[in-house]
């Protein structure tokens, strides 16, 4: 891919992140279906409401300003990409047992799957941004 193309495809990728935080990202937190599989599970759930929230809203923050990621500094983009590598299950192993009752929550499993498919689209991005600047960079 040229890399023209590229960066259209990318431009494109972040218009999307943020047409996708605003239609699904906004929503309200799934609260009734945390709370359902904590009466479900409650020895496996504690701490879950506040993890499942740090992990969301790590991901919005980017999201929701994905047009402006490229005035971020390389420092925090460098940072934010090994933590955007890992689903909700990777950064809190200890919630895995609960993956497949978790997936049966129409609203909880929706979160994770925004979640999911913003952070692998924010790691293209901001790998694009870094390889973009190396590239500038270089050049010179």
């Amino acid at each position: 891919m040229s890399a023209l193309n590229q960066s259209d495809s990318v431009a494109s990728l972040v218009r999307s992140l943020e047409e996708r935080y605003n239609r699904d990202g906004r929503k309200a937190f799934p609260y009734a279906d945390c709370f359902e599989l904590q009466r479900g599970f409650p020895d496996l759930t504690d701490g879950m409401i506040p993890s499942l929230d740090e992990f969301c809203m790590f991901i919005a923050g980017y999201s929701s300003g994905a047009t402006r990621l490229g005035g971020r500094t390389r420092a925090e983009l460098r940072g934010a990409i090994p933590k955007l590598k890992l689903s909700f299950f990777d950064v809190y192993p200890q919630y895995k047992p609960l993956a497949e009752a978790m997936s049966q929550f129409k609203d909880l499993s929706a979160e994770l799957a925004w979640a999911d498919r913003s952070r692998h689209d924010l790691v293209i991005v901001m790998e694009h941004l870094l390889a973009a600047e190396d590239s500038t960079t270089t050049d010179h």
